[in-house]
């Protein structure tokens, strides 16, 4: 049996565990001087009235005495015990241990949070989430029709799965390697190029189980702290009508075409939402749109019926991450009210309670002269016109120190939280209120 390895030479736990026994034989002794033998003897043993007196029963302080050493007795062989585990397990590295556990402990306790979104914005968002909550949900636009998931798409008829594999790698408890290996794309020619390996393997999963499956399985593997689902199990086709009249078919068109878009919306009519993600929105304690592409990323989702209406009756708090820099095609001389204008504009609400804005925009010349010359603006952030529309706002250099002007997560995921909190900390304080009125 393996619960008889424990007691193999060399891991000091046998000892102890001795010891534990010990504590819960004199605790049962207090135990039998407290309550007299009279009363144990009620269960049928009368071998307990002998010992109670053996014990000295008609002294309850010997039961005390007995307790008190018993619990003692426990409480250090069941600690000593932990502790040779601990050190076999990771020699010289106890403490760390116990700190990762009690961090384990927290984010088991930390708020519902769902995220929805796509590209690149949506798992940066996640990284920086993980460090505070498990209970994650990743809701994950399906309307993806370029490079590798185009392919597989195209050929399976399967949900694009590109945008997903990069929202498990982001809460991903693994090994570098593996993920290295998930996001390894083949160069070479042939039917691989430009496949990625993550994405055959979850094209290899969709085939034998299904999608849900193929992700859950996938998440094992991974060791995912928390979900990742696509809005919907079937794949969309995202359509864009320009200003100009003309339509724009297929989210990677909308990405690289150059007109002013109207409005986005979805070719198929009879689309509905996975029933996981609405139980998530209704039980979340915070949605989260973005960041990423407003039109390819953000508004795909809202666009699958039932979405919206879910977002807005959820008592959830409810924050928009406003990009840092505009999109050619997409978001040209855009402010962050008029990336919140149409949001608005395509679900007929207004599901925010709060806009994260970028302030200034702390970068060298010669880095933002490179995204000027790809025609990309900082996102202002025009705080009265924001205000005027009923939400909160919050400023801060959210970006990160690198070549890529980006979201830095750890800070984007230590702001929301941080706004989490102190949202439930105020409705709680109104309902305290209410109630003394």
């Amino acid at each position: 049996m393996d619960v008889l390895r424990w007691f193999y030479p060399g891991l000091k736990v046998k000892r102890w565990i001795l010891v534990v026994l010990l504590g819960a034989l004199l605790s049962f002794f207090g135990i039998v001087v407290l309550l007299g033998p009279s009363k144990v003897a009620l269960l049928g043993k009368q071998s307990f009235v002998t010992l109670g007196e053996i014990l000295g029963a008609y002294s309850r302080y010997n039961g005390i005495i007995f307790l008190i050493i018993g619990g003692f007795t426990c409480w250090y062989g069941f600690k000593k015990t932990m502790h040779s585990v601990m050190t076999a397990a990771v020699p010289q590295e106890e403490e760390k241990l116990v700190k990762l556990l009690n961090r384990r402990r927290q984010q088991k306790m930390g708020p519902k949070i769902v995220a929805l979104g796509g590209g690149t914005g949506l798992p940066n968002l996640l990284r920086g989430l993980k460090p505070y909550t498990q209970n994650i949900t990743a809701v994950v636009t399906v309307s993806d029709d370029g490079g590798s998931s185009g392919k597989l798409r195209g050929e399976f008829g399967m949900v694009p799965p590109g945008d997903v594999r990069n929202c498990l790698l982001a809460l991903a408890d693994t090994e570098p390697l593996m993920e290295e290996i998930f996001n390894y794309r083949f160069k070479t020619e042939g039917d691989l190029e430009g496949h990625n390996v993550g994405n055959l393997i979850i094209a290899a999963l969709n085939d034998k189980k299904g999608f849900k499956d193929a992700l859950a399985s996938v998440s094992r593997v991974l060791a995912v702290k928390g979900n990742v689902l696509p809005v919907t199990d079937q794949s969309l086709t995202l359509k864009a009508r320009c200003t100009d009249g003309t339509t724009v078919v297929g989210e990677s068109s909308i990405s690289n075409q150059s007109k002013q878009i109207e409005q986005v919306y979805l070719d198929e009519q009879d689309v509905s939402p996975l029933s996981e993600v609405i139980t998530a929105l209704e039980e979340a304690d915070a949605i989260i749109l973005g960041p990423g592409s407003l039109y390819t990323s953000v508004i795909p989702n809202l666009l699958v019926p039932g979405i919206p209406e879910a977002i807005k009756n959820s008592q959830a708090v409810k924050i928009y991450v406003s990009n840092i820099m505009t999109q050619p095609g997409e978001t040209d001389n855009y402010r962050a009210s008029d990336h919140l204008r149409s949001i608005i504009q395509h679900t007929e609400y207004n599901l925010v309670d709060t806009v994260l804005i970028n302030g200034e925009l702390d970068v060298d010349s010669q880095t933002l002269a490179k995204y000027k010359e790809e025609l990309q603006e900082p996102v202002q952030p025009d705080i009265e016109n924001l205000t005027n529309m009923k939400v909160d706002t919050i400023i801060k250099n959210f970006n990160g120190r690198n070549s890529l002007i980006r979201h830095d997560s750890e800070l984007l995921g230590e702001v929301i939280i941080k706004e989490v909190i102190n949202k439930k900390k105020e409705v709680i304080r109104k309902k305290l209120f209410a109630r003394r009125d």
